[in-house]
């Protein structure tokens, strides 16, 4: 997975992590109640 198409992958509740070693997809908020409650409240 290059930084290119992991940009065009990611989702707006989504950010791309960039290591020497990886590229990775990684959840904004990464506990699971918490990025429920955030979905339904208005940013």
């Amino acid at each position: 997975l290059t930084i290119e198409q992991a940009i065009e992958w990611i989702n707006d509740d989504e950010v791309v992590e960039v290591t020497p070693a990886a590229v990775r997809l990684r959840k904004r908020i990464l506990d699971h109640s918490r990025r429920k409650t955030s979905q339904k409240t208005p940013s």
